[in-house]
């Protein structure tokens, strides 16, 4: 399961990519269930994030003909080449342009969580919420579920891109966060 994500990316292929990408977030959910199960928050929030920033790079590549639309040649460029990989640093434009040209309503919100929990990542928790927005390991936890749950709502509007395996991934991790 995890070796197809271990092959260099199918960039040229934006289908395959989006494909590749969406079972990707799957497993990387699947990951930050397992961790919680253990208490391992942290690592948790950082698969949660992992997975998010693998869903925006399967929605940019099965969008890109929508996002490129009324973009100049140069900003058409930087998207087919790095926008596609759902560079950190440009996680809320990119979510923001999908949202505003997709009508992918609250991924920027997602984002916001996401980028929360990547802070958590590096930061665990802070009580004084100067590194990071949780002052307790268990807000931290709600918070990865909740993102994994609003994940998954958007991977069910793009489930006929997933294969066999990506399809039970998905049965998985929908069965891990019922229990």
């Amino acid at each position: 399961m995890f070796s197809s994500l271990e092959k260099p990316l199918p960039k040229e292929n934006l289908k395959e990519l989006a494909k590749l990408k969406l079972k990707e977030a799957l497993i990387e959910s699947k990951l930050a269930l397992e961790y919680l199960e253990k208490g391992i928050v942290r690592n948790a929030a950082g698969k949660a994030f992992q997975a998010w920033k693998a869903l925006i790079s399967a929605l940019i590549a099965s969008n890109f003909n929508k996002l490129s639309k009324d973009l100049d040649e140069e900003q058409r460029k930087w998207l087919r080449e790095k926008g596609i990989l759902a560079l950190t640093t440009k996680l809320k434009y990119l979510s923001q342009m999908l949202e505003e040209k997709t009508g992918l309503n609250g991924i920027s919100f997602g984002t916001d969580k996401a980028l929360d929990l990547h802070d958590y990542q590096y930061n665990g928790p802070d009580p004084d919420l100067v590194y990071s927005k949780y002052a307790d390991p268990e807000e931290a936890k709600e918070d990865v579920k909740l993102l994994i749950k609003a994940l998954l709502e958007y991977i069910e509007r793009y489930k006929d891109l997933l294969d066999e395996e990506g399809a039970k991934v998905l049965e998985e991790v929908e069965g891990s966060l019922e229990s």
